[in-house]
């Protein structure tokens, strides 16, 4: 599993969105953080965990598939009107170092040469 990604809950981390730059694909949540997380703080009133903005970056991607277009997957307005793509069923990295992500936008297969963490500042 990738560092760091086992320190998040992700059937309670929900997809914000998703998109590509030249070379790299980005999927942003809201990450439900586990305890064993070291950002981990008790969670806000009504919220059932702690909950931070974080992007998955891959990087160099070499092959993406199975993801589907924005217009094409149902999505959810959270309160303060941010889109809720749902949240992340599966991520695994099959033995040819494949990353499977399934969830409401797709069930996708990433070749990369990278991947990466990056957290948002906690508001």
């Amino acid at each position: 599993m990738m560092i760091g990604i086992d320190k998040i809950d992700l059937q309670k981390t929900f997809v914000l969105d998703w998109y590509s730059t030249d070379s790299d694909f980005v999927i942003s949540v809201d990450a439900c953080l586990l305890q064993s997380h070291p950002l981990y703080s008790l969670p806000l009133n009504g919220e059932i965990g702690p909950y931070r903005k974080v992007k998955f970056i891959f990087v160099g991607i070499v092959t993406i598939s199975g993801l589907l277009e924005k217009s094409e997957v149902s999505f959810s307005l959270d309160p303060d009107g941010t889109k809720d793509y749902g949240e992340i069923e599966t991520f695994a990295v099959n033995t040819c170092g494949e990353i499977g992500i399934c969830g409401e936008f797709g069930d996708v297969v990433i070749s990369c040469k990278e991947f990466n963490i990056e957290y948002e500042p906690s508001e």
